[in-house]
């Protein structure tokens, strides 16, 4: 392989990780032609549509990924290219030939409300439900998924998904649609981002056509929405959202969203709709434990065409603890390494290929280390740690450590819970939040050698934690 191509294939890397593969594929994969010329990073476009959008919206990402490569004098071009344009306007005449003419039946992904003026949005392949890979982090999100695809008529919605970025969320949710589409075809329902349904709202209403966009998602027989916590701050779209889910509610029909957070953490949000997202109940997806990275590493390598010996699986899945897009990534860096040095890719050609990502990873805290500093600090035997006892003598510290565990390491609920005596995912929750609650209330942790707060032996042990 080229130095160019080499440089090329790590400017698709860098844009993926930063904007996520689903984006990538909407606006970038088979609709832009990216060309680099030492410090130039050109940018074909099949029209003006596309050129502005991206030049507003991706410029500034496109122009980090590249200058961290090639340094600061970096330039991004954007350029119409008529091969691109030919191509897209032969694919819209196919899509059109091809079009029901009926204007008031829902509208599915990849396409405009007829009465908007523009080029239909990229059609995207939906991730399958029977690809999500189920574990400790994520059973609870998904038994809720299943629920609603198996009686929809007695699920309360919405159904809020909630996780940080990179756990399965939108999988998830492409997925109950991605089922609905087989099963009902068109009847399946509307699938939008927030930030899709935010540039749809806005031209609608500045145009004062509202009356279509409302019809194209009101009369939906389901309307799923990713990334809601896109609609931060957009009190107008935000209640326009609200109306449109009471609108489905009413009709009975069912509405599932993705966010960063629980919707009471969702920041400037209006609260009647932050308490609506609620109301079905919210499930939180967590960092993949070991036992669910394993299983991700073994399909996703199967998937990519990837053998990777059992003593290579169980390394990764130790040593890897982040979230599904960095075990992603991390199983094509393997692979191309592969390919290029030409070697199998056993334990010393991984290590080989993940040297930064793996030094990263050693660096970080893992809960032996809260254990350890936790003990000296406090005076006590690893024993109280995982004591089956509810004694505050064992309670509180145990407690404190799960505290640290969330706070210092990338460790999961279930991780913790299973570190610390055996104990449920749901233990970890309430410790973390009593904990934090006496450290805002600057109360006294009751068994330290000398009188000191919560807050100030989480310090500590902090402070000792990176002297480590």
């Amino acid at each position: 392989m080229t130095a160019k191509a080499e440089l090329h294939d790590a400017v698709i890397q860098g844009l993926i990780r930063r904007i996520g593969s689903q984006r990538y594929d909407l606006w970038f994969n088979r609709n832009t032609r990216l060309e680099v010329f030492h410090d130039r990073l050109k940018v074909g476009v099949p029209n003006r549509f596309f050129l502005e959008w991206l030049e507003a919206s991706y410029k500034t990402v496109l122009s980090e990924v590249f200058q961290e490569l090639v340094g600061p004098l970096a330039r991004i071009e954007f350029v119409i290219e008529p091969e691109l344009f030919q191509a897209h306007r032969e694919s819209q005449q196919v899509t059109t030939r091809k079009a029901v003419p009926n204007h008031d039946r829902p509208i599915t992904q990849g396409q405009e409300c007829s009465d908007q003026e523009g080029p239909p949005l990229p059609t995207r392949t939906f991730l399958r439900l029977q690809d999500f890979v189920v574990g400790p982090s994520n059973r609870l999100a998904h038994a809720a998924a299943v629920n609603l695809l198996e009686r929809p008529e007695q699920s309360v919605t919405p159904l809020t998904i909630y996780g940080q970025p990179g756990v399965g969320k939108t999988h998830l949710l492409e997925g109950i649609y991605a089922e609905l589409r087989q099963r009902r075809g068109e009847r399946a329902g509307v699938f939008v981002t927030a930030e899709e349904f935010t540039n749809r709202f806005l031209p609608a209403m500045q145009s004062r056509q509202l009356g279509p966009f409302r019809r194209h998602f009101r009369e939906a027989q389901a309307l799923f929405v990713d990334d809601l916590h896109f609609l931060a701050g957009k009190e107008a779209t935000q209640r326009e959202f609200l109306h449109t889910f009471e609108s489905l509610r009413k009709q009975g029909r069912v509405v599932a969203v993705t966010s960063a957070c629980h919707p009471r953490q969702l920041p400037n949000f209006l609260p009647e709709l932050a308490d609506r997202l609620q109301g079905g109940g919210a499930w939180q997806i967590e960092l993949p434990d070991e036992q669910t990275r394993r299983a991700l590493l073994q399909a996703k390598a199967v998937r990519i065409g990837l053998r990777l010996p059992t003593d290579v699986i169980d390394f990764l899945s130790v040593n890897l603890r982040g979230n599904v897009r960095e075990l992603e990534g991390a199983l094509n860096t393997i692979r191309h390494f592969c390919e290029v040095q030409r070697q199998a890719p056993d334990l010393n050609s991984v290590k080989a290929a993940l040297g930064p990502m793996l030094q990263q990873t050693h660096r970080s805290t893992h809960l032996g280390d809260i254990e350890k500093v936790l003990c000296q600090i406090l005076g006590i035997d690893r024993k109280t740690l995982h004591a089956k006892s509810r004694a505050r003598r064992h309670a509180y510290p145990r407690m404190l450590g799960m505290y640290l565990a969330r706070r210092c390491t990338p460790s999961s609920y279930v991780e913790i819970g299973q570190f610390f005596g055996g104990r449920n995912h749901s233990t970890v929750i309430a410790a973390e939040k009593k904990v934090a609650k006496w450290i805002e209330d600057e109360v006294l942790f009751p068994f330290a050698d000398q009188a000191m707060t919560w807050r100030e032996v989480v310090l500590l042990v902090e402070k000792q934690l990176r002297n480590l």
